[in-house]
């Protein structure tokens, strides 16, 4: 045991030797370790220690603590490290048991744990402090007992005076112990506990009278704590409870004791202002009584506002009594005079504003007052004098009105203004306006965003009463002093349009639009949703002054400036609209659909980006396919206005086209887009025919290829539907098959041409008239493929011949162009021709000895029987007798089978086909003589 005492002696001495402030706290909780190992002994052994060792526990515990008073008063040593080291000397004080008889040393341990308890107190650790009191009341016990076993016994007078003495020391001890004690249970907010001390401590002041003023401070204090934690029932008791200590005490004054009644008043106030308004109204005339101050005269006035029954009499005089004190700030009589405007005493508010003004005319603080005074006018709608007052500020008080006086000011004009303009009372909001205006003027610190929002404010009202050269003026100064601003721009162009000055409409729009964007560099960028606000508003107020080129500009800035999907489509609406009407009185109607086609290429950007969002809500859905199908509409309407222009045409049925192409693939809208498709290439191809020669007809050609294409693909899809139009009564797969043909062959792609007829000979979807149709492209211009026609024409009149019922008519035609392409035209055919041409004459011939040959045109019998003939006599003139014998005779032939017209040819034909005969007869002869 004797070990532990000799390492607490160690470590004090350490302690003594060390200054570093890390260190020292290190062995002090090395000491604080050994102590509650010490108490932790108990019983015998504990006591056996104390008897051989308390002396030298009793000296650590003296050095540690003059350590601490040295070290403290030298302020080398934390707070906390202060109070533990005079927490250790006390406990090492009372476990030393060296105070048990002796009442001086008992007394210095019972001061040493009062004061650790009271440096545990200032470093806020409340559970250590209450640990060093308890200590501090055991001894206090301890003494109280001691002094009164000493004055049972037989005393003479002196001793007894000494022990009187005693006693007050002890009395003193725990004054100071219940008013720490005190303070523990209201830090712990236990004021209960915290006002049960205190009456203890107020039962010792009869001996220690000098000690009054500290308790009722110390109670005024629990009371500023209690009210400050919304504790209002324990701030009124510690306020009365001071208030009653000070009463009688000669060191607290009147002032004193008047700022702690209107404490408790604003206290009882806080607590039930219905239930204590009389005894706060007590306290605060008891504390006016006491010392007579403006706050205090305030707060009475503020009591009596809040009774239920207002004596009018006592609030006069209240007032009275505030607005007259020597001691009245501006503040606190602003704060009065509101007080009673808040309680609708409006008379009694302007009369004691006016006074005050009077009162404090050469004040820093009379802008505040003016102002308030004008605030007060306005609000009771005494607008009048609330001019008058203005124009005297203006004239006389200017000066007076500091940079806060001067905003609260501008502020009060601007509300009467904006409430004026409400009201439709244009002409009185200029009024205010205007005294804002005449009060800037003097006013070179004013931000000029403020005098630009003021100018246009001016300008609305100017607009508003028609008096446009005026707005412009005043649109011309917001301009000036904030260029950038958004309501700059539009009301710019609010003017501009009232005006009729368009193009400075548009570029005030225009400048909307950059501000949304981006463009232009402001302060603080402007959100979207407001820009976009005002360009709506501009479209809407052009379409109201029925100017169509100035909402055209509105809107198509608002497109270009929006992100919302929703708006950007409704504004391509108005504007698609707004072009169709334009384009009813043009000139150029064709520039107008261009721009339309336009819109109708970024609708279809909008849509696409909506479609292909991963989640759509399902009203987006319907909203995207309702705009798909009127875009549409109007796509499809255009196509057909302008079927006279190829490229339009062309143009406006792939948009058309495009747009099916975002709606439910259900059969009528497939049907639709198969229908634009169709009608696209076809467009497509008519712009290529209509190209100036040497023009690049490529693109158009390829774009052709590419709608037949998609075309044939949702003829597929219409199959697996099973719609009934794609069946035999279908025109578009012949009409595919012409579009595609053309294309090719004016791309000169001939292997791909040979493919395609292959492809459709071998089907039997496509009819007769289909491949006519197909010989005729292969050699127009600039195609010439000669073969690939005669092919062609050929399947033609093999399916004429097979036909059930022959259409004599039309095999006549397709006849007609075989024999045409294989004779040519005025010139001589060609061995290989004539030879083709022969097999198709045969087959006429065939036809001409049927039973049908009446139905056989006679003009194209005339058409055959002249070709005959005069490829005859082509190869006569050659030279070629035995040739032209053969074709003359063919010629002769197919004249025989003429009715009507055979008269006319029939004698010449005849005596030039004799000389023919004898020409031919004579070269056998001179044939036959040369051999």
């Amino acid at each position: 045991m004797a070990s532990v005492v000799q390492e607490l002696e160690g470590l004090v001495d350490e302690l003594c030797k060390e200054d570093e402030e890390e260190r020292c706290d290190g062995i002090a909780n090395q000491l604080m370790d050994l102590s509650h190992s010490l108490h932790s002994l108990g019983g015998e052994v504990l006591d056996r220690l104390v008897k051989e060792k308390g002396s030298q526990m009793e000296q650590c515990a003296l050095t540690l603590w003059n350590i601490a008073v040295a070290k403290k008063s030298g302020t080398s040593i934390t707070d906390i490290l202060n109070a533990k080291l005079r927490h250790l000397a006390s406990n090492l004080a009372f476990t030393s048991g060296l105070s048990a008889d002796n009442f001086t040393v008992q007394k210095r341990h019972v001061m040493m744990a009062s004061k650790a308890a009271s440096a545990w107190l200032d470093c806020d650790q409340l559970p250590m402090a209450e640990q060093c009191l308890t200590l501090s009341l055991e001894g206090l016990d301890k003494l109280k007992r001691h002094v009164q076993t000493a004055g049972d016994s037989g005393l003479s007078l002196a001793e007894s005076a000494w022990m009187a003495e005693k006693k007050k020391e002890v009395d003193r001890e725990a004054f100071k112990i219940y008013c720490y004690k005190a303070k523990v249970s209201v830090a712990q907010e236990d004021h209960s506990q915290g006002l049960e001390w205190i009456e203890k401590a107020t039962a010792l002041l009869s001996t220690l009278t000098t000690e009054t003023s500290l308790l009722a401070k110390l109670c005024y204090n629990f009371g500023c704590d209690a009210q400050k934690s919304d504790k209002f029932e324990s701030a009124v008791s510690w306020l009365r409870q001071s208030y009653e200590l000070g009463k009688d005490c000669h060191d607290i004054d009147s002032k004193m004791q008047a700022k702690t009644l209107r404490l408790l008043a604003s206290s009882y106030l806080d607590w039930d202002a219905a239930q204590y308004s009389q005894k706060a109204l007590n306290a605060v005339s008891l504390a006016n009584a006491e010392h007579s101050h403006p706050f205090g005269l305030h707060l009475k006035i503020k009591i009596i506002l809040l009774s239920e029954t207002i004596d009018s009499k006592l609030l006069q005089a209240a007032v009275e009594e505030a607005i007259v004190h020597k001691d009245l700030s501006v503040e606190l009589a602003i704060e009065t005079v509101k007080l009673l405007a808040k309680h609708d005493k409006n008379d009694l508010s302007l009369t004691a504003c006016r006074r005050l003004t009077s009162r404090f005319a050469g004040s820093a603080g009379l802008g505040k007052l003016l102002v308030l005074q004008l605030e007060l006018l306005t609000r009771n709608k005494r607008l009048q004098q609330a001019r008058s007052l203005v124009e005297t500020v203006i004239s006389d008080h200017h000066a007076a009105l500091d940079g806060s006086a001067l905003r609260q000011l501008h502020v009060l004009l601007w509300e009467q203004a904006a409430e004026a303009y409400e009201g439709d009372d244009c002409g009185d909001a200029l009024v205010w306006y205007n005294f804002s205006l005449s009060l800037l003027a003097d006013n070179p610190d004013m931000e000029k965003t403020n005098i630009a929002k003021l100018q246009r404010n001016r300008a609305s009202c100017y607009i508003r009463l028609q008096q446009f050269q005026k707005a412009e003026e005043a649109m011309g100064e917001a301009e000036r002093n904030d260029p950038s601003n958004l309501y700059t721009h539009y009301l710019l162009f609010k003017v501009a349009i009232n005006q009729g000055k368009d193009e400075q409409a548009i570029a005030a729009i225009q400048k909307l639009g950059a501000a949304a964007s981006g463009q232009e560099t402001t302060q603080d960028l402007p959100h979207q949703e407001e820009v976009h606000s005002l360009i709506s508003l501009a479209a809407q107020l052009a379409f109201e002054r029925s100017n169509k080129h100035v909402a055209i500009s509105a809107l198509e800035n608002l497109v270009h400036s929006s992100k919302d999907p929703r708006q950007i489509l409704t504004c391509f609406r108005c504007l698609t609209r707004l072009r169709l009407t334009l384009s009813e009185g043009s000139r150029d109607p064709k520039s107008e659909a261009n721009v339309v086609a336009e819109y109708l290429e970024s609708v279809l950007v909008h849509l696409k980006s909506l479609a292909e969002l991963e989640v759509v809500p399902l009203s987006d859905e319907e909203t995207r396919q309702n705009e798909a199908a009127w875009f549409m509409k109007v796509a499809w309407n255009l196509a057909i206005e302008h079927s006279t222009d190829s490229r339009l045409t062309c143009k406006f049925f792939e948009l058309c086209g495009k747009l099916c192409d975002l709606l439910p693939n259900d059969a009528n809208n497939l049907g639709r887009q198969k229908t634009c498709l169709v009608m696209a290439a076809a467009a497509g191809l008519q712009t290529a025919r209509e190209m100036v020669p040497g023009g690049d007809k490529t693109p158009v050609l390829e774009k052709v290829l590419e709608h037949v294409e998609t075309c044939r693909n949702i003829c597929h899809l219409l199959q697996n539907l099973g719609d009934g139009d794609a069946g035999s009564k279908d025109r578009a797969p012949s009409m595919l098959l012409l579009h595609e043909f053309e294309a090719l062959a004016k791309l000169g792609r001939q292997s791909a041409l040979e493919n395609l007829i292959t492809q459709a000979l071998s089907s039997s979807a496509h009819d007769i008239k289909t491949i006519e149709t197909l010989a005729a492209l292969a050699i127009e211009p600039p195609a010439h493929y000669k073969q690939l026609s005669k092919r062609l024409l050929q399947a033609a009149l093999d399916r004429h011949l097979k036909s059930p019922q022959v259409d004599l008519e039309r095999c006549s035609k397709t006849v007609h162009s075989l024999i045409r392409l294989c004779l040519g035209e005025g010139e001589s055919p060609q061995q290989s021709g004539r030879e083709e041409a022969w097999g198709h004459y045969k087959v006429v011939l065939k036809v001409l000895e049927s039973e049908h040959k009446e139905k056989y045109p006679e003009m194209e019998i005339l058409w055959l029987m002249t070709k005959a003939w005069n490829t005859g006599i082509y190869s006569y003139s050659a030279g070629q007798y035995s040739l032209a014998d053969v074709w003359c005779s063919l010629g002769m032939e197919l004249m025989g089978h003429l009715t009507g017209l055979k008269r006319n040819y029939e004698e010449k034909m005849t005596s030039l086909f004799s000389e023919i005969q004898a020409k031919v007869s004579s070269t056998k002869v001179k044939e036959n003589m040369e051999e």
